[in-house]
């Protein structure tokens, strides 16, 4: 009698054939597969957590945790070290020229108070409360900022959060007086700011001698530096309103524009400020996808000088996909825009924006932060990006002499994950957690 003949006996050695010829269909036809090969092995951030909005000084990178006590510093030996920590939890960092100021809570022993707010100084190898400056027992701070040779902090009122005010600290004019800080309420300088609780401050920077200040529901504030070094707030009232934002994430100059980024319900929204006396340009509205307020100026060297291209923009989504951050076409002079040699005078001065990487064939001309846009898009485009910033040039070469085809790191704080760096080594090329323990300058 002849033996049955199973079905599974019959596949036992086709089996193997059969698994791996649909393996390589499915990659051909199903990118989950080919997603998952270009995911690397994820490392342990050695800046744990939410990490904080980046500080640059002239020959250092801080680095730090938001509501943590630890600080770290990235300087001209291409390596991170721990910083020396502070008592309390940490809200805000920020430095004026190069001493370095912090943003602590105190907590308050009555069970369900709100925290009091300090401001601590870097000297002499330790921390220091600023023994001349308020310590707004008042207020809550919750963001720290410097421009204009000023400290500007964000603030709620300890007895109603739904309050908000913004604080300045100017230095003294006399520089032997190093730790006097003098505190100004803008609430009180500005009706427009004690009247409206929504103007929280979300950003600050400097362009033209003028300080501007984005409040995150309200619109924009801008003082002269002239004013604010002899604390004269009275043309705090100048005003450029942000119609049509929910709110109003993080603002950036750029060497030729002043870069806005904020929501709506259903959508980021980027918007430039153009001009001496600026004025908004046609916006780019992003439905689906937000910005958390972190840019980034990437630059490329041109053969004599680094160059703006590129503006780094961290977002976010509700579905956890397209995370990581967008890239806007820069021209070299700074200004948001594009070389178009079908414009009128070779340029568009208009908002275009890209994925980071390349998926095909590199576009004539096109640059971008990252080569491999599949391996971006499974390592930092999964993560919610709050900061991002390329290292400075000269602080890892002083003196502007660096190897050909050399490119600083790029810095990237999570929300979640802590920092993250991108390696744009020839033989290696991911972003991951950062580890601390890379020496950036002898790649090359």
């Amino acid at each position: 009698m002849k033996k049955p003949v199973y079905l599974i006996h019959r596949l036992r050695f086709g089996l193997p054939v059969v698994l791996a010829s649909l393996f390589v269909l499915s990659c051909a036809q199903d990118p989950i597969f080919h997603y998952i090969s270009l995911q690397d092995r994820p490392l342990e951030s050695i800046i744990p957590g939410s990490a904080g909005r980046m500080v640059v000084t002239d020959d250092r990178i801080y680095a730090w945790t938001r509501g943590g006590r630890s600080v770290w510093f990235f300087d001209a030996d291409g390596n991170w070290h721990q910083h020396s920590a502070l008592d309390h939890h940490i809200w805000g960092l920020a430095a004026v020229g190069n001493d370095l100021f912090a943003a602590v809570h105190i907590p308050d022993d009555r069970r369900g108070e709100p925290p009091s707010s300090r401001i601590m100084r870097f000297t002499a190898g330790s921390w220091v409360q600023v023994p001349d400056a308020p310590d707004a027992p008042d207020m809550v701070i919750t963001n720290l900022f410097s421009a204009g040779g000023a400290l500007f902090a964000g603030a709620q009122h300890r007895r109603n959060l739904n309050q908000y005010d913004i604080l300045a600290f100017t230095l003294s004019e006399d520089p032997s007086v190093t730790d006097f800080l003098t505190r100004h309420s803008l609430a009180a300088a500005s009706p427009l700011i004690g009247q409206n609780s929504n103007f929280a401050l979300s950003d600050v920077i400097t362009r033209n001698n003028s300080v501007y200040l984005a409040t995150s529901r309200g619109g924009i504030f801008y003082i002269t530096v002239a004013n604010l070094a002899v604390g004269d707030f009275a043309g705090i009232q100048d005003f450029i309103p942000a119609t049509g934002l929910t709110t109003i994430t993080g603002m950036i100059e750029t060497g030729g524009d002043i870069v806005v980024v904020g929501n709506t319900e259903r959508a980021g929204e980027i918007r430039v400020l153009r001009g001496s006396t600026p004025s908004w340009i046609a916006p780019l509205a992003i439905p689906g996808r937000f910005f958390n307020g972190g840019m980034g100026v990437w630059r490329q060297f041109d053969g004599s000088a680094w160059q703006p291209r590129l503006l780094l923009v961290g977002t976010r989504t509700n579905t956890g996909r397209n995370n990581g951050y967008m890239e806007i076409h820069l021209l070299h002079d700074g200004r948001v825009g594009f070389v178009n040699p079908e414009a009128e005078d070779g340029v568009s001065l208009v908002i275009s924006h890209q994925t980071p990487g390349f998926a095909g064939a590199r576009p004539e001309g096109g640059v971008s932060s990252v080569e491999v846009r599949g391996r971006y898009t499974a390592s930092i485009g999964t993560r919610s990006v709050r900061h991002i910033l390329q290292a400075p040039p000269e602080m890892l070469h002083p003196g502007g002499s660096h190897p050909p085809g050399w490119q600083p790191p790029i810095f990237a704080s999570t929300s979640i994950d802590g920092l993250w760096v991108y390696n744009p080594r020839p033989w290696e090329d991911q972003w991951n957690a950062e580890e601390g323990r890379t020496n950036w300058r002898y790649w090359y």
